[in-house]
């Protein structure tokens, strides 16, 4: 077989695994709660990108095109509210699942009219966090 056909073969087979793969971008400035949240929902079958703030975050929804972004909203550079916002604007439109300790982050979402998969309150249990995204890749 020529270098050429398997270097196709193996850019195809990239490509299969990236489609089939559940793509799930984690953003928070906790970095301890970040890589628990990674950790725990690759072992539950997903492939997760992490980013540390919101401009990481927008690089990231561009470079990996996740389903599923798990966003906390209060960050030190760009909100949550910020980045849920641009990821309307995306298509495919991964569905957003806030993570927060913001108590009122539905009412929030609602008032800058944000269209919320579901809100996980911190501290945040990390059965809770497989099953919503499990949930979300199901809708």
């Amino acid at each position: 077989m020529s270098r050429e056909a398997t270097s196709a073969e193996s850019a195809s087979d990239a490509t299969a695994q990236r489609a089939a793969a559940r793509r799930v971008l984690i953003v928070d400035d906790d970095d301890v709660l970040r890589q628990q949240l990674a950790v725990y929902l690759e072992n539950h079958g997903f492939a997760c990108f992490t980013a540390g703030d919101g401009a990481q975050a927008i690089l990231a929804l561009e470079r990996h095109l996740p389903e599923v972004v798990l966003l906390d909203i209060q960050m030190p550079d760009i909100s949550g509210l910020d980045v849920a916002a641009i990821t309307a604007d995306l298509e495919p439109k991964p569905k957003v699942i806030f993570i927060s300790g913001y108590v009122d982050a539905v009412a929030a979402a609602k008032k800058f009219h944000l269209e919320v998969f579901a809100v996980i309150e911190k501290p945040v249990p990390l059965r809770d966090v497989a099953r919503e995204v499990e949930r979300a890749f199901e809708a």
